[in-house]
């Protein structure tokens, strides 16, 4: 028993609730808005990039997500029968997103935008027997975006291989991770994959701003493609929680820093 209990995964339930068919959120634990700076590597002056802003419900699950200028709204009527949450925006030419839950774990098994009547682009997730995420595919129509991304582990250090199918380009990234654990509360994709030698990965959409699985990661030293290398520094407020990430682009042959980025979390 006390090993189910220690994998369900911690941002879908709360311990006071008995409906296991529903994702619950501790409020306290959850950031109330997430940053994502471009930093001038000369001056260290910081220009917003994107805000992303969360609101919670009575029931203390997500009510919306706010990115920018698009608000997701949270529907979960179709959650208990079929593992489905709609996500309506606020703007009306764009009809709503879909993301999908396995049945088990609640891993996140889709993310799904609908444009309009034969306009979508899908993102489907795998994972491995302890929940870490193995495969992440998204397809577009027409696009010259689509990949698909594959992780595999060993020890701290994380391979990444992801194929972009149209224009015929492979990158290959290693993630080494720190010892700390990242909160699951926290949106790993935001943290590891906001791009690669290839192009962007994930964009200003709800893919940035939720957790995927029930596994616990941990937060990334650095990245390394071919010559170029990210490095991560971090800041924790006094409760332990991750309040500042630090990240560093730079040659590793010079080590000349050629970018920087900063993620800033507010609870």
């Amino acid at each position: 028993m006390k090993k189910l209990l220690i994998l369900i995964p911690i941002f879908l339930f709360a311990c006071k609730k008995k409906d296991e068919g529903t994702p619950l959120i501790f409020i306290n634990q959850y950031p109330v808005s997430i940053a994502y700076y471009d930093v001038d590597v000369n001056t260290n002056a910081e220009t917003l990039r994107f805000q992303i802003n969360y609101y919670y419900n009575d029931n203390n699950r997500f009510d919306s997500i706010r990115i920018e200028n698009t608000t997701y709204k949270f529907d979960y009527s179709q959650l208990a029968n079929n593992g489905k949450v709609k996500l309506a925006y606020n703007n009306l030419s764009l009809p709503y997103d879909e993301i999908t839950y396995d049945n088990t774990y609640y891993n996140l098994n889709s993310y799904t935008q609908v444009f309009g009547a034969n306009d979508t682009s899908k993102n489907a997730f795998q994972y491995d027997s302890i929940n870490r995420i193995r495969h992440f595919a998204h397809a577009y129509n027409n696009s010259m975006n689509d990949f698909v991304l594959t992780q595999t582990y060993k020890k701290d250090t994380v391979f990444v291989h992801t194929d972009f199918f149209n224009n015929a380009c492979i990158s290959n990234d290693t993630i080494k991770n720190t010892t700390t654990d990242m909160s699951k509360n926290l949106p790993y994709l935001l943290f590891t994959k906001s791009d690669n030698a290839c192009g962007n990965i994930i964009f200003q959409n709800i893919l940035s701003a939720i957790p995927l699985s029930s596994f616990i990661n941990k937060l990334p030293s650095k990245i390394i493609n071919n010559n170029t290398q990210s490095d991560f520094t971090f800041v924790f407020d006094n409760t332990d929680r991750l309040s500042e990430a630090n990240i560093a682009v730079k040659n590793r042959t010079t080590n000349i820093i050629s970018k920087k980025f900063k993620i800033k979390v507010s609870y």
